[in-house]
């Protein structure tokens, strides 16, 4: 549900963005139902946080680090994929990576 009202938000600003300057877009973006298809709130923010670190040089390992935990996975008590040195590693003191990966945005 918060998903949804969080895309419908993001949604409705893309079209305004779209109606006033199309060329911020992709080619392949031709109206709203594009829009509404290509953005999502759950994969827009990571895919483009990643696309950017990896413009930026960021290493491999900081970035599987910062994208390491799917709380609805934690919540949930499944498996996280990661290597066992990233499962068993203690998240709130890993602020070197994440500072890395932010500074260099």
């Amino acid at each position: 549900m918060l998903m949804t009202k969080l895309d419908s938000m993001m949604h409705s600003i893309l079209f305004d963005i779209y109606e006033t300057d199309r060329f911020l877009f992709p080619p392949t973006i031709h109206d709203n139902e594009d829009i509404i298809e290509f953005y999502r709130s759950f994969r827009t923010f990571r895919k483009t946080s990643d696309t950017r670190a990896i413009e930026k040089q960021v290493s491999s390992e900081d970035i599987d680090l910062v994208n390491k935990w799917d709380l609805s996975s934690l919540f949930l008590n499944k498996r996280v994929s990661q290597s066992m040195r990233h499962h068993y590693a203690e998240f709130e003191l890993l602020l070197k990576p994440f500072l890395r990966y932010t500074k260099a945005m």
